[in-house]
């Protein structure tokens, strides 16, 4: 009596709890917390007549941000409306209990998503053209990251219209590439990193163009200049002692430079080597390598983390990951095309599934319904929006809402008018979405089933 009394305390904070067991029949209920940006949705399952069926959700504002900073506070909150309509108890002294006991209370197993936390942001460097930076993008296209691209100064020289070396004087071109200009874009570029304050950095290239190997060679330099710069930059906030960061570096350029690469980078940046980007068939590596990016530098540093991870049967998963599985798994096990979209309050996530195994994944990171309005807002501007209203609005009225919605983004409309302009700009962050599906992939799957998802898709009226 007292092992099993143990076997169903709450989980301690620094402990991972009991691991469900491989018998999946001994698994009778399930909380799955799904962390986005703006709202915290949990749901739980149970088992019913030998299959999982939902018996009830709870919803609450997600709450990384001050005064909280502390992504299970949301969660607890979450789960507290479903203790009050199930009349359960699941938490107990700040803590999920597992297993479920024999009165109802507790849960078998908790998972959770997030999308919260923001984009992993990665910089392109070395000898970036169109082709390129469309690889890294496909790369990055499933995942919750964003891609800037910063292409060398030789490589900006070399296929310019009329190319020219770096150093040419006036007859080179129009608008020549002298020593001068190089050394501007060298501290324009470092600038635009101080600036972005990437997490990583993509060094790509094959140095079989006009420029050779010199791109991949400004690109170590750069590294290690704008490292430095940011060092320096936040050594004012950073206490007495603490260690130097070192950037990350994914090398997916020439094979033959990789020991130089290394070379030049040593003590500046960890460098991962993923195959070299030179055709859609090898985005695989790269992709596999920013999605872990992401979970090291974003997730693991979501305030509440590591209590968040203590409580799961397994570690906390992107939401977009949780849903391209999902969609996959479908088009697999009933042969057919399925189409997901979640439309959240800072991303936008479009997952195609095809029967013959196709996937088209697409994150449009900064395009929601939550505090990126305005990005919305700004791509498609106040006539495409306006279309899909019913009433006449003027760009100022538009302007305003926009405004209200980013500084209140958990306040939910409470009118006809209001709901109406929020699934306008819910309709316009899909067809920036699919828009950008189109662009990053040759084909486009005909969808036998769509899944919808996101607050605002969820709890539209019926």
């Amino acid at each position: 009596m007292k092992d099993m009394e143990m076997s169903t305390q709450p989980y301690t904070e620094g402990g991972r709890g009991p691991k469900p067991s491989s018998n999946s029949t001994s698994v009778a209920s399930l909380l799955v917390a799904d962390c986005g940006t703006v709202f915290t949705k949990v749901s739980l399952f149970g088992k019913v007549e030998g299959q999982y069926r939902l018996m009830a959700r709870g919803e609450a504002p997600t709450t990384i941000a001050p005064p909280y900073e502390d992504i299970t506070k949301g969660i607890i909150q979450a789960i507290n409306i479903i203790e009050f309509i199930t009349g359960r108890l699941f938490i107990s002294e700040g803590r999920i209990i597992s297993p479920e006991q024999s009165n109802g209370d507790g849960v078998d197993v908790f998972i959770s998503t997030i999308s919260a936390g923001g984009p992993v942001r990665l910089v392109v460097l070395g000898a970036v053209d169109a082709a390129m930076e469309q690889l890294a993008a496909r790369a990055a296209s499933g995942l919750y990251a964003e891609i800037y691209s910063l292409p060398s100064p030789s490589q900006v020289a070399t296929s310019a219209p009329v190319p020219v070396s770096v150093g040419a004087g006036p007859s080179g071109a129009e608008d020549p590439w002298t020593t001068e200009r190089v050394a501007f874009e060298w501290e324009r570029q470092i600038e635009r990193i101080r600036e972005l304050q990437p997490h990583a950095t993509l060094i790509v290239g094959m140095a079989n163009g006009p420029a050779g190997s010199t791109p991949l060679q400004e690109a170590c330099q750069l590294v290690i200049k704008a490292t430095a710069e940011l060092n320096k930059q936040n050594s004012a906030s950073a206490p007495t002692g603490a260690a130097s960061r070192q950037v990350a570096v994914l090398y997916a350029g020439a094979p033959q430079y990789v020991e130089a690469v290394q070379h030049m980078l040593q003590g500046t940046a960890t460098v991962t080597l993923v195959d070299p980007l030179v055709s859609p068939q090898h985005v695989g590596s790269t992709s596999i390598a920013i999605g872990g990016l992401y979970e090291r530098d974003v997730i693991q540093h979501i305030p509440g983390y590591s209590r968040l991870h203590s409580w799961c049967s397994s570690a906390p998963v992107p939401t977009a990951t949780s849903l391209s599985s999902l969609v996959r798994f479908l088009a697999q096990h009933y042969t057919m095309n399925v189409t997901a979209v979640d439309v959240g309050g800072a991303n936008t996530t479009l997952m195609m599934a095809g029967e013959g195994g196709e996937f088209i994944p697409i994150v449009n990171c900064g395009v929601g319904v939550g505090p990126s309005l305005e990005t919305v807002l700004q791509q498609v501007g106040v006539q495409r929006v306006a279309r899909w209203l019913p009433f006449d609005i003027t760009e100022d009225e538009l302007r305003q809402y926009v405004l209200n919605h980013m500084l209140h983004p958990h306040v939910v409309p409470t009118n006809q008018r209001d709901l109406q302009i929020t699934h306008a700009f819910a309709r316009e962050a899909i067809n920036l979405t699919a828009e950008n599906a189109r662009t990053n992939s040759q084909q486009w799957l005909d969808a036998d089933l769509i899944l919808a998802t996101g607050g605002v898709l969820a709890h539209a009226p019926k």
